[in-house]
């Protein structure tokens, strides 16, 4: 019996060898298949196979994983009220209410705990960060050959991987990627440091013809905050800020010199009815149409805050429900609300930190402070300590994004989970130990 026992815990601890070596793998075939032009139903069978088993293997091996990283634990706490505003949203429960509510659990922490093993000393990955880079830069170039072709991006809000806001946090989140790799490891620049650094310059200009206003402030910021913390390493710093201002200078050079219809684009054809998705006069256009889009916001905020009418929901929310659609809403929000026939208008709360407090009310708000906080605090203790920027780079760049777009944190692998939940699953990797550069 003791011999039985022996030989399982040795298969067990060679299992959870195997997937915390593995750990960068499953990232990168995660992001690539991201980037990847295939459908939903292999791409829910691949992130399966890749993400989602290895995780629960690692919990059902070492429970202890997931127990003593308070960030995982929140997690689990975050994702399990959110999962019972589900439920409380689709009174009467229904089976499949059940079931969903389960399944989405597991789609989003299972990932989470195989990312949460991640250190830069393992063996794959910095081949996995550059597998990562090479393919959204590859995609972002066909990308946009394509889609200027079709509808020239100076005047469009580039779209060529889904909506711009998806493609604006996806390319972001790359470029981020990419500065926080080159910075972050050894004070000599290798070839892996010069593919990280030319990457940087196609994701961040892709990012930055979707127009989106956070994508900007969250990448400026990013760089800074990466730059400033990187210590005696001047040369990279200078490095990365040339990358960042050439970005910048191709991006305006482009807004004024390449040709530009003048006919109108068509608007986004599940929201006929918001007009500033529109692109039609060149550059003057899209600025004020991106002042459009910006009131359009407050004017969602206010009517999200006009529903919290009750003690009861500011202190627990409105619940989720999985058919989140109103009947009326406020006539200046009317106009920017996504709409359907027959069951009204969709509640996009377009941020992330307004849909916790609305569908969860204070108590879902201060989970996600809370979330954000031991994160924050572990990711910036780790890069004072070594020069391990990724997880806090990324971080900060999902939470500025987080302020005007977003309209679920609990979903399945859509925007949010890019720019939010993988963050989230890098900084839980940093506690023990404080890794060193690898």
């Amino acid at each position: 019996m003791t011999a039985m026992n022996e030989t399982f815990k040795k298969a067990q601890l060679g299992i959870i060898k195997f997937l915390e070596e593995y750990s960068p793998l499953a990232l990168a075939l995660f992001l690539i298949l991201n980037v990847a032009p295939i459908g939903r139903t292999a791409y829910g069978t691949l992130t399966t196979l890749f993400c989602i088993i290895p995780g629960i293997a690692i919990a059902l091996l070492s429970p202890k994983i997931i127990f003593k990283n308070p960030i995982l634990w929140l997690t689990l706490l975050f994702v399990a009220y959110f999962s019972l505003q589900d439920i409380r949203g689709e009174l009467p429960i229904k089976g499949w209410v059940l079931k969903d509510a389960s399944l989405m659990a597991v789609k989003i922490t299972a990932p989470l705990i195989i990312f949460s093993l991640i250190r830069p000393q393992r063996r794959f990955f910095p081949w996995a960060i550059i597998a990562i880079l090479l393919s959204a830069s590859a995609r972002c170039i066909y990308s946009l050959i394509t889609f200027y072709a079709e509808a020239p991006f100076p005047a469009a809000r580039f779209g060529g991987m889904g909506h711009p806001v998806g493609c604006s946090h996806l390319t972001g989140l790359m470029a981020v990627l990419a500065g926080a790799f080159f910075l972050q490891r050894s004070q000599k620049i290798d070839w892996k440091h010069w593919i990280a650094l030319a990457s940087l310059p196609v994701t961040m200009l892709t990012a930055f013809y979707t127009h989106s206003r956070s994508t900007f402030l969250a990448l400026l910021f990013m760089t800074a905050l990466t730059a400033v913390g990187i210590r005696g390493r001047i040369k990279k710093t200078l490095l990365l800020w040339a990358a960042v201002t050439l970005s910048v200078m191709l991006y305006l050079l482009s807004m004024y010199t390449l040709p530009q219809r003048t006919e109108p684009i068509s608007t986004i054809k599940s929201a006929p009815n918001r007009v500033y998705d529109i692109r039609s006069e060149g550059v003057l256009s899209s600025g004020e149409n991106q002042k459009l889009s910006a009131w359009a916001r407050i004017d969602i905020w206010k009517d999200h805050f006009s529903r919290m009418d009750s003690p009861v929901k500011w202190v627990i929310g409105n619940g989720l429900g999985r058919n989140a659609f109103l009947k009326e809403v406020s006539p200046e929000a009317a106009r920017w609300y996504c709409t359907d026939d027959e069951k009204g208008y969709l509640l996009m709360t377009h941020s992330g930190y307004i849909w916790s407090l609305y569908f969860g009310g204070i108590i879902g708000f201060i989970l996600l402070a809370a979330l954000l906080t031991t994160a924050g605090l572990q990711a910036l203790l780790c890069c004072i300590k070594t020069s391990y920027t990724i997880p806090l780079a990324m971080l900060m760049f999902g939470s500025i994004w987080m302020l005007a777009d977003g309209t679920s944190l609990l979903v399945n692998y859509g925007n949010i989970y890019l720019s939010f939940w993988i963050p989230i699953g890098l900084s839980a990797g940093v506690k023990r130990g404080m890794m060193g550069e690898g």
